[in-house]
């Protein structure tokens, strides 16, 4: 079963014809075309005009579009389009300034789409040889043509296009390089994808410009509904003017009234219709029965800007007006299929054909005073005047059936509107009654000249889009009228997605002339206003002899107010008597088709049974503080600046009543909650006698008939009319005070003698908002609100604290007799210093919090915001704590001291808080808050250094005990999140850091095989720092770099008693606190093997492997005439002796640090010298190599290492001392190694035979 359906059909694409034409070899002022043998409405034409010089321009003739140009040295080629019109021009002259040598062409096509633009890509390309190439397009659509031009620089040189392309025109002007040469050519049904080049060859080589485009075939998308269904669904949106009948599905057939009387009905199509370079056609079938023959329906095409509304009942059809109702809001052209006859005429306030004025087929409309034109299809024109465009006489067969029992007649119609040239609208309307389409109203350009075709300026013109809505009418006579197999089909057919379901108008129900009247106004998401558009909008307010103003009176350019969060106040201001209709006119975005907008008392929240407003015109009161003429914007509590009260005769500036002439008048005040409202107030604060009212304090007594007040004597107003005596002066000036102990929006009213009556609307804002409470979240210890670095310590950085912002009112104060200032305690007794009601608005109001940066301590340090900051109105309580908002995840990421300033919370494009349209609220700052502190501190950038003396390459996996390890890092103090603390600085800085890492607590062990501790063993050295000051990019982070040692013994270093280790893995750690107990999040080095849940208590920084080393020399012996080998090792204690450290390929001792001493034998100084340079150790071990001594030189010399000159002390053995030391037994690892090269002495053959005698 057929529901509804979208569907697309592809034009084909096709080559028509083309000319050439070019100025000879003379330049031209211009150049003219003729148009190509052939073309039909709506072809495209597509213009190529080529001139040298390039710096001539070129201008086109009216109704071309300039597609783009390419610009080489010597020629400018420019391409033109525009589609074909219904009067074509035979030729087009295209001017040139100044004149220039010029050749030109035009080419036809048919089947191309024509909405501009009219390519879907084009490309361009220049150059200088004998092959003119054309860049590569992208295709997106199957079935596109190619079309591509060719321009060179000589005038005498043909240009030939190359076979992919089929050349439609060449032409040359002559005059060689000073001339130009074209060609162009087309390739019809490309497929998806790229192109590849395309290319014109040229005789010589020359200066070219190439352009290619690909052209869309005209693809016609459709929409298809036969209604075989239950409901309408989503794809209609219907509505209804009078009768009680909306559109609907009945016997699978769209009916869009029933058989009664006076109805006016409309269902809109959701969809949009572009109206320019568009073909749109409509097909479906009507129906007419089961009344007496009246009246019709209407296919509508209306401006989609405009919230489309129907027109009048009756003759009118639910689109033109009548004598009292409007037409078809933004109505631009309605085809009516009218039975009785009324739709042609002039009665009922329906125009006609003003004079002067032409139809297509020379009917006109019927005179009011003429017989009806039963049975007869009309096209009437766009608002205001509906006029009558065409039509046709009586029909035969008729428009409808009144047989009794029948259905029908069944008729299929087909509406066309062709809108592909520029500035014309071409209109057909066909019948098909059993035998095929016949045409009814022959085709016409509804926009020409003579067409009465005019919208409201007198412009004959279409909007961006339209709508398509068929309306439905009867009037006294009756019938059901319905439709079936609707098929629309265009060649842009867009869905339409309204934002905005309907407006909502809330107003106080009666308003005076000269007198703003506050108006609320409500964009709605949804059928209930269950909730809000919260994007921006932009509405057109309706006006029939009113200003719209915005909340503060100003006026509001063309009645457009724009406004954000979904409603906004403002006034209607009318100089005269009369009648308004609150109304959206058009909106961006739009609302939902055939939407109404709803009106409703501001203070019952009823609403209204229609949306008018009257503007009257009695004697009145009017308020306002002078100059202003209205009451301005009061603070909770405040004592009001004196208001007038001015009684007039007439709203708009008469005399003033005489029972108001320097006489004291009891006055009817009451006051009324506009927002939040009444019911809202009700609901929040149960017992009436608690809830907030306005005090009002009259002057009763005057000076020389001048109003004034000896005594102040506020008194409670309520909901209902209290009586109290207000003295007016010779002018009718009374005056009073006001003083409201909560916030929002009121509305004061007056009544005095003889029914004159006046109201005025104002709002109250908090008079600040109070911070207390303050505590941190986790545990609820109190803010100490310390006073600077040195008070106590209350949060991390980062942690989450809460507190409560109240909203206050001001201590209710009034001058007594004797001048002075008292507590009022007709205001304090029934009511505290809270404002109860804030955060309860329509539109709930908030806070925000800010520190302020004047509080700030570090003075001149980071003031990050604080984060959850904002505090939306539902956080206040709606109970017992009411104005109270408790707020418990507030967090600020840095180190100091703040003062939290609460603000109004900004809405919807609001750049700073507006509370109510009446600013925003900022007295107060609480006091301190903190001290805060840095949640942690963290290591970053470390480098550790083995052996960091010798810097080794490739890097050592391990130290020697007592030998220096470097160690180079960052320490920052961070928040709970992580972020840098750049406050950390000066005394807000808790960690000292001086030399020696004494703050940083060091330590060492070595966690298995066998637990070690070696923190006792441990020396740093280095580790000074400051923490940058503050404002410092670089604050809360200091760079530390130092060196950390292990002694070979639980004593100080050096102690080398005895051999120790090898401790393999040991870690090095650190544990740095300061004074707030801040530390490193987390250990993962339990330096004295605690266990347990005191395990871990430094976090390590480097794991190495340590060695207890020796450096040793081995005695060598050889010949004194040949160079002489002394082996040298570096060893390492294994626990059970000592072994040559096959990892140590990096000790190194200079050649300088190496001797000889003791000089013996024959062998005198000088007479031998270490030449193999310094001693560079590779897995531990090297070779000194001596110089032969030479013949008669024998002897010996002892060979040295000076460890401590070449700062290796730590590899000191404990050997026997050289002759001229003292200690004769070494008892400390810490002597220099020496062995003896002798020179001259044999140690003979291996190889003995040893005999033994047998006993």
């Amino acid at each position: 079963m057929l529901i509804f359906s979208m569907s697309a059909a592809l034009a084909q694409i096709s080559y028509v014809a083309s000319t050439s034409a070019d100025g000879g070899s003379s330049a031209q002022g211009s150049i003219t075309l003729a148009r190509p043998a052939g073309v039909l409405f709506a072809d495209l034409l597509i213009a190529q005009i080529s001139v040298n010089p390039a710096s001539a321009s070129i201008s086109a003739p009216s109704g071309w579009t300039l597609i783009d140009e390419v610009v080489s040295d010597r020629v400018r080629q420019r391409l033109y389009a525009r589609s074909v019109a219904n009067s074509e021009p035979v030729s087009y002259t295209f001017s040139l300034a100044p004149s220039a040598r010029v050749a030109a062409g035009v080419v036809a096509m048919r089947g191309a789409e024509v909405i501009s633009p009219v390519f879907s890509a084009y490309s361009e390309r220049i150059g200088s040889s004998t092959l003119a190439t054309a860049d590569e397009v992208s295709v997106a659509i199957a079935g596109s043509a190619l079309v591509a031009f060719f321009g060179a620089d000589n005038g005498n040189n043909a240009l030939t296009a190359n076979p992919a392309l089929t050349q439609a025109f060449a032409d040359q002007s002559g005059a060689g390089p000073n001339g130009v040469s074209i060609v162009a050519g087309y390739q019809l049904g490309m497929v998806i994808g790229t192109t590849g080049t395309r290319s014109a060859s040229i005789g010589s080589a020359v200066d070219w410009g190439a352009q290619m485009v690909a052209l869309r075939p005209a693809v016609q998308t459709c929409f298809t509904d036969n209604f075989n269904r239950a409901s309408l669904g989503a794809d209609w949106a219907v509505a209804r003017r009078n009768g009680t009948f909306d559109p609907a599905i009945v016997s699978n057939r769209m009916r869009m009234t029933q058989a009664a009387g006076n109805q006016s009905t409309a269902a809109t199509l959701q969809r949009l219709v572009p109206a320019d370079g568009n073909l749109v056609t409509i097909e479906f079938q009507q129906y007419a029965y089961g009344g007496n023959g009246a009246d019709g329906i209407v296919f509508v095409l209306s401006d989609a800007s405009v919230t489309p509304q129907p027109g009048a009942y009756g003759g009118s059809l639910g689109y033109a007006n009548n004598a009292s109702l409007s037409g078809f809001a933004g109505g631009w052209m309605g085809v009516g299929i009218d039975e009785y006859g009324n739709y042609s005429r002039t009665n009922e306030g329906r125009r006609g054909l003003p004079p002067g004025w032409t139809t297509p087929n020379g009917i006109v409309a019927v005179p009011a005073t003429s017989p009806l034109r039963p049975d007869a299809v009309v096209v009437r024109g766009s608002m205001p005047n509906y006029y009558f465009i065409a039509g046709t006489n009586s029909l035969a067969p008729g428009l409808d059936v009144t047989a009794s029992g029948a259905t029908g007649p069944g008729h299929s119609y087909r509406l066309t509107v062709d809108s592909r040239v520029a500035g014309e609208a071409w209109v057909t309307v066909e019948r098909n009654t059993g035998s095929g389409y016949v045409v009814l109203i022959p085709r016409f350009n509804i926009l020409a000249a003579t067409s009465a075709q005019q919208d409201s300026s007198g412009a004959r013109r279409t909007p961006e889009n339209f709508l398509i809505s068929i309306t439905g009418s009867t009037g006294g006579s009756t019938h059901n009228h319905e439709l079936d197999n609707l098929n629309i089909c265009a060649l842009a057919l867009l869905p339409f997605t309204a934002q905005i379901d309907h407006f909502r108008f809330y107003h106080d129900g009666s308003a005076r002339a000269c007198q703003a009247e506050p108006v609320r106004l409500l964009a709605c998401a949804d059928a209930a206003c269950s909730s809000l558009f919260a994007g921006s909008v932009a509405a057109t307010l309706a006006s029939a002899g009113g200003q719209w103003q915005d909340a503060s009176g100003n006026d509001l350019s063309g009645n457009v107010v724009s406004f954000s969060g979904g409603a906004v106040n403002l006034q209607l201001l009318r100089n005269s008597t009369g009648a308004e209709t609150l109304a959206v006119l058009a909106s961006t975005p739009p609302t939902k088709p055939l939407s109404v907008p709803k009106c409703y008392n501001s203070a019952t929240n009823a609403q209204f049974t229609s949306c008018g407003l009257n503007f009257s015109d009695t004697q009145s009161f009017t308020f306002g503080v002078p100059p202003a003429s209205a009451i301005p914007v009061q603070e909770a509590g405040v004592e009001s600046a004196a208001v007038r009260i001015k009684a007039t005769s007439s709203s708009c500036g008469g005399g003033t009543p005489t029972a108001f002439r320097n006489q004291v008048q009891p006055i009817q005040f009451a006051f009324a909650y506009l927002d939040p409202l009444q019911a809202t107030v009700d609901g929040l604060i149960a017992v009436a006698a608690n809830r907030p009212r306005l005090y009002l304090d009259p002057w009763e007594g005057n000076s020389g008939g001048v109003p004034s007040n000896s005594t102040q004597s506020f008194q409670r107003l309520d909901l209902t009319n209290i009586s109290l005596n207000v003295y007016f002066n010779n002018s009718g000036e009374g005056y009073f005070q006001i003083v409201y102990p909560d916030v929002g929006q009121l509305r004061l009213s007056a009544t005095g003698t003889g029914s004159i009556a006046g109201n005025s609307s104002f709002v109250v804002k908090p008079w600040e908002f109070m911070v207390d409470n303050v505590l941190r979240t986790a545990d609820g210890v109190l803010n100490p609100a310390a006073a600077d670095a040195a008070g106590a310590a209350f949060i991390a950085a980062g942690d989450d604290f809460s507190l409560h912002v109240t909203a206050r009112n001001a201590p209710h104060k009034i001058t007594n007799g004797s001048g002075s200032s008292v507590t009022n305690p007709v205001v304090t007794t029934p009511y505290d210093r809270t404002a109860k009601l804030f955060g309860k608005e329509q539109t709930a109001e908030g806070v925000r919090l800010a520190s302020d940066a004047a509080a700030l301590q570090p003075a001149g340090g980071a003031n990050p915001a604080l984060a959850n900051a904002d505090i939306p109105g539902g956080s206040f309580d709606s109970g017992a704590n009411l104005g109270v908002a408790s707020v418990s995840n507030l967090s600020w990421p840095e180190v100091g001291i703040i003062s939290v300033q609460p603000r109004i919370l900004p809405t919807g494009s609001e750049t700073s808080g507006d509370y109510l349209g009446a600013g925003d609220v900022t007295r107060y700052t609480s006091p301190n808050i903190g001290r805060f502190h840095p949640k942690e501190f963290a290591l970053a950038d470390i480098v550790f250094a083995n052996r960091q003396a010798l810097a080794c390459s490739p890097v050592s996996t391990f130290s020697y005990f007592d030998e220096a390890m470097g160690l180079d890092f960052a320490l920052e103090a961070r928040s709970s999140s992580g972020s840098i603390t750049r406050n950390y600085a000066d005394a807000f800085a808790r960690l000292g850091l001086p030399a020696g890492g004494l703050t940083l607590n060091f330590a060492a062990a070595r966690p298995a095989p066998a637990f070690a501790a070696l923190a006792a063993r441990l020396a740093p050295t280095g580790f000074a720092g400051n923490w940058p000051a503050v404002g410092a990019i670089d604050g809360g982070r200091v760079s530390l770099s130092g060196q950390v040692a292990i002694s070979s013994l639980n004593t100080p270093l050096g102690n080398r008693v005895t051999p120790d280790g090898p401790y393999l893995g040991t870690k090095i750690g650190l544990a740095p606190q300061d004074s707030d107990g801040v530390r490193i999040a987390s250990y993962d080095l339990d330096s004295d093997n605690s266990g347990g849940a005191g395990g871990p208590d430094r976090r390590a920084v480097a794991t190495t492997d340590l060695y207890f080393g020796q450096l040793r020399l081995m005695p060598a012996i050889g010949s004194e005439r040949l160079p002489l080998a002394m082996s040298a090792e570096v060893q390492r204690w294994m626990g059970t002796g000592f072994v040559p450290n096959g990892d140590d390929s990096c000790t190194s001792i200079p050649l300088a640090r190496l001797g000889l001493r003791d000089w013996a034998g024959n062998l005198s100084a000088g007479e031998t010298a270490i030449v193999s340079g310094a001693a560079n150790f590779a897995a531990g071990r090297t070779t000194l190599r001596l110089s032969a001594p030479g013949a008669a030189n024998s002897g010996r010399v002892n060979v040295t290492a000076d460890l401590a000159g070449a700062s290796l002390a730590y590899l000191g053995g404990r050997w026997t001392e050289l002759p001229a030391v003292v200690e004769a037994t070494p008892t400390r690892f810490d002597d220099a190694p020496w062995a003896t090269a002798a020179f001259g002495l044999y140690r003979g053959v291996n190889q003995v035979i040893h005999r033994r005698e047998n006993y």
